[in-house]
């Protein structure tokens, strides 16, 4: 004969049981209905990007070297056999089957291989030079030659127009992968850029929107209201060209605030030292930041009220190159400051950012150099 006790316990048993159906049926419930008061929120945006202008379109080079990435927003196409053009020359680029600018490699790190992995903007994908004589190529280059003994390999993952947004992104999603004894980070002019609608980030004219709330805004819908009611409610309006920060500062919106590119960097040196990698940042210079003079691709430029000698989106890039060094200082992170080091060497950029095979071979020398202490 049951006792008092199980028959008390019961229904605290059913009542609990009820619970555990009902509250999530209330709550989902709930959420569509506040969904509906709201009204309909703007649709995910396509991962894409707008029409080339005419002289790509001739050539249908974006088309041809680039594909849309829900995570990365586009990414280089895996086995490419093409021509870039810079201020009228001429380079060859040959991607393999993992979109990396290079020669193919296994995912799996060779035994008894050292691998470096740069990662970052079209100064790491070597916009200027041919595929051979980008920094990362000529990186492994220099440090066979230093260690002759050792079996090195020099991967390339840079991609035109990433930020340290898509750099962190790309690592966390597959760098990694790789097994890298070493990442070189080189990003910065893509993050200090506005924040609006470009060739390969399509949305409104109107509209401003960071790369982490694009990001967002690709996102499929999620399958249960609830779901999309927290996404909502999380959103950041956009459309805004300016930022409020908490002490009331005024500033341009930009792909990747200063705070986020700190966050990207600070964070992608932390995921490295937990993996035994080594983080290494590089502050890349413009050209006006090492000529004497007026470069000939910003006469006519509108110069900075905080520095004559530069114009506002210069200035932008200064500021995040300053970022770069804090963050490299405070986490112990291989820093090479080629503000510094490409005083006077105007002859090696091909436009106002990228450089030429010397140039990228000088970069390449000083990272051996810096790297190598700290790998063999």
């Amino acid at each position: 004969m049951p006792s008092r006790s199980s028959h008390s316990l019961l229904p605290k048993l059913l009542l609990s049981l009820g619970t555990l159906v009902l509250l999530p049926c209330a709550l989902e419930g709930g959420a569509r209905l506040i969904l509906l008061f709201l009204g309909k929120g703007e649709a995910p945006l396509n991962v894409g990007w707008s029409e080339p202008d005419s002289a790509e379109a001739a050539a249908g080079l974006r088309h041809r070297m680039f594909q849309p990435d829900p995570k990365l927003f586009f990414r280089l196409r895996p086995g490419l056999e093409l021509e870039e053009t810079v201020n009228s020359k001429v380079f060859g680029v040959r991607t393999n089957r993992w979109g990396m600018r290079g020669d193919e490699c296994e995912k799996k790190k060779p035994p008894g291989t050292t691998r470096l992995l740069s990662v970052g903007d079209s100064c790491v994908f070597g916009s200027g030079a041919d595929t051979d004589h980008t920094f990362p190529s000529q990186l492994g280059d220099f440090l066979r030659k230093l260690h002759p003994e050792k079996s090195i390999e020099s991967l390339n993952s840079g991609v035109l127009g990433f930020t340290s947004f898509q750099a962190r992104t790309y690592l966390e999603s597959e760098g990694f992968d790789f097994e890298p004894d070493a990442v070189v980070i080189v990003c910065g002019t893509n993050d200090s850029m506005a924040a609006t609608a470009g060739p390969k980030r399509s949305f409104g004219n109107r509209k401003f929107m960071t790369d982490r709330e694009y990001s967002e805004a690709v996102k499929p819908p999620a399958p249960w209201a609830i779901q999309r009611l927290i996404q909502r409610l999380k959103s950041k309006p956009v459309g805004k060209a300016i930022v409020v920060d908490e002490d009331g500062n005024a500033s341009a919106k930009r792909r990747v605030s200063r705070e986020e590119y700190a966050e990207n960097l600070r964070a992608m040196i932390q995921q490295c030292r937990a993996r035994n990698i080594v983080p290494a940042l590089v502050a890349w210079p413009m050209e006006v930041q090492v000529v004497e003079g007026e470069p000939r691709h910003r006469r006519g430029s509108r110069p900075s009220p905080q520095n004559p000698r530069f114009t506002e989106t210069e200035m932008g890039t200064i500021h995040y190159q300053e970022i770069a060094r804090q963050i490299a200082g405070e986490e112990q992170a291989v820093l090479v400051d080629l503000v510094e080091l490409m005083e006077g060497h105007g002859e090696w950029f091909v436009d106002g950012l990228h450089l030429n095979a010397e140039g990228y071979g000088f970069v390449a020398e000083r990272l051996a150099r810096a790297l190598g202490p700290h790998l063999f």
